[in-house]
Order: structure tokens, then sequence, then C-alpha cells
């Protein structure tokens, strides 16, 4: 997503959304129960501070086709966080974002990715699938309702 986007795009889901959607900022602290939008332009990792984590923007070209790139964020989150991790690949063009949900799914993360039937452009979770980095294939509208069942039971 281009730079000029990703703050609309965040308040848009924000306004829609349970829990608080924010654009990420360089240096931001992750809080929980918070769901983040990467800023367009610049790949996000997420690094271990004290007590937390901390996402940091990387302006260092494009990882899979893609700059921001879901890959960058997800191995950075496989290799840095301890402690339970969700991970979500809905559609989109290409492959950028398997080889990074195969690297959480592998450290432990629960994975989801939306299933074909739902995709407007089935490629980004079918690569995932395809190297067993999904452990539930849901289709778009029954995703949210899963991860409220699993992560914020009543």
């Amino acid at each position: 997503m281009p730079a000029a986007y990703t703050a609309s795009f965040a308040g848009s889901l924000d306004s829609v959304c349970q829990l608080p959607v924010q654009e990420t900022k360089n240096g931001m602290v992750v809080e929980p129960s918070t769901i983040y939008l990467a800023y367009g332009g610049n790949n996000l990792r997420i690094g271990k501070i004290r007590n937390g984590y901390k996402l940091q923007h990387w302006d260092d070209g494009k990882i899979s086709g893609h700059k921001p790139s879901v890959d960058a964020a997800f191995i950075s989150a496989a290799e840095e966080v301890s402690g339970n991790i969700l991970a979500v690949l809905l559609t989109g063009m290409g492959k950028d974002g398997a080889n990074g949900m195969l690297a959480l799914r592998q450290h432990g993360a629960t994975t989801i990715g939306q299933s074909e039937d739902s995709c407007v452009v089935y490629g980004m979770p079918r690569v995932a699938k395809e190297i067993g980095a999904v452990e539930v294939e849901l289709p778009l509208s029954k995703i949210a309702g899963s991860i409220i069942a699993k992560w914020w039971p009543t």
C-alpha cells in the first residue's frame, strides 16, 4: 500500500473494528489487543525491547516483490516474539507473506489463510497453504469469528 493511503485505511478499519486499529509509527511500542497496519512505503519489523516489543520501519527495498512486505514483518515476529502470535494472510497477488507465515507457524503461531472461494485474488494465501504455512483456511466471513472464539472467548 502506498504511504498516502495507509493512514486513511487504518482509520476506516478502526471505525468498524472492535479492537483499535493504528497505522504504525517508527519506534511505536506494541500494545496488546491492538491491530497494526504497516505504514506504506517501508518494511515493518518487530524488535524486542526490555518489557515488550517495538515496531521499526526499514527502507531496505522490496522483499518478496513488495514494500511494505508481509514477509519482513512475519519473519521478524517469528525471530523476536515469544508467546502467542496470530497471523492472518488475506487475498493478494504473489507470494508475499507465505515464507514469513511458515516461519511463524514453525515457532508455534496460529496461522489463518483466507479461502480461495472468498478471495478476490487467491495468490498469497494459496502459496502459504501450498508450503504448509496455513494451519486453518477460512472464508473471509468466518475469520473474525474464529479469532474471537480462540483469542477472546466469553
